[in-house]
């Protein structure tokens, strides 16, 4: 019985103390596992002419790299103030800030690009899976 409560109640707190995701406070970077990332731009870019039409949001990244990192289109989700997740579309040939591939040792900026969307929301987080980083973005609530 004890064991059971230890397993429910005491691991998983810790777990996520220690494995957790980290939060990153807007205009600062996550500096941890030989990487240091930071959002450097937000942008609302709309994707018709017509008012109330579709529009992309992009996050702008400044990233360095010392260790091996592949990051994959599914580790990127961008939340809305109405808490709305966007997924990141994958990148342009044509687009070379696009791309997920990184160079050991080299700083570059990455440029997420996320599918469009009709809303009067806000971007207000960008979620990580690997590393596990949530960025609170300039502008949001709180911020």
């Amino acid at each position: 019985m004890a064991g059971a409560l230890l397993a429910f109640f005491v691991l998983p707190p810790l777990i996520n103390y220690y494995f957790g995701t980290a939060d990153v406070k807007a205009g600062k970077a996550y500096t941890a596992d030989a990487k240091v990332i930071r959002v450097t731009r937000v942008e609302a870019r709309p994707t018709t002419t017509r008012p109330g039409g579709p529009v992309q949001f992009a996050v702008r990244l400044s990233a360095l790299t010392n260790k091996t990192w592949h990051p994959e289109v599914e580790d990127f989700e961008l939340e809305l103030s109405d808490g709305e997740h966007l997924t990141l579309l994958p990148p342009d040939e044509a687009e070379p800030a696009t791309s997920l591939d990184f160079d050991l040792g080299e700083e570059r900026s990455l440029l997420l690009r996320f599918a469009p969307v009709v809303t009067a929301a806000r971007p207000k987080t960008l979620h990580m899976k690997e590393p596990r980083v949530r960025f609170a973005l300039p502008g949001a609530a709180g911020e």
